[in-house]
């Protein structure tokens, strides 16, 4: 069953990028039965991840990111579940993945140096490690041959 749920739930993300949508929709996406569907929604709805209005249904973007994570943790492929993000959700869920791993947090950091302004997306923190994180979400795979065409890089 937990891949059925995993699979709806990257279903709903997808199809509730740009708003609500139809029960209809989700279930054309996702191509599960009605009756099964109908047992994933009210778990989901059970647990405040989503609302249910006549035949549509309703998430807002903290939910989106709660359900995200919980799809990944139901074993989603996490660039998968990214794809079907907004960036701010995107950064979010980089930020809970490291608040999950004690890191202290902070988003969208900016800052002068050199008379350049800058800005980091994530900023994790947990001695003796900072991490600098630029959230990106790839529209293209990454082949050796790419890699190769970027100044500096080198293969083996």
């Amino acid at each position: 069953m937990f891949d059925l749920e995993k699979k709806y739930m990257l279903s709903i993300l997808r199809m509730t990028k740009n708003g609500s949508t139809t029960l209809n929709e989700i279930n054309n996406d996702s191509k599960i039965a009605k009756e099964i569907a109908l047992k994933i929604i009210h778990k989901l709805q059970d647990a405040h991840l989503i609302e249910l209005k006549d035949d549509s249904i309703e998430i807002d973007s903290q939910n989106r990111l709660n359900l995200a994570v919980k799809a990944i943790e139901f074993g989603a492929d996490i660039q998968d579940t990214s794809s079907t993000l907004l960036w701010q959700e995107f950064e979010a869920v980089v930020a809970t993945a490291l608040r999950r791993n004690d890191y202290i947090v902070l988003k969208n950091m900016r800052f002068k140096h050199l008379g350049k302004r800058w800005e980091i997306d994530v900023l994790g923190c947990k001695r003796p490690i900072a991490l600098s994180i630029d959230c990106k979400q790839w529209r293209r795979l990454w082949f050796p041959a790419i890699w190769q065409s970027l100044p500096g890089f080198r293969l083996g």
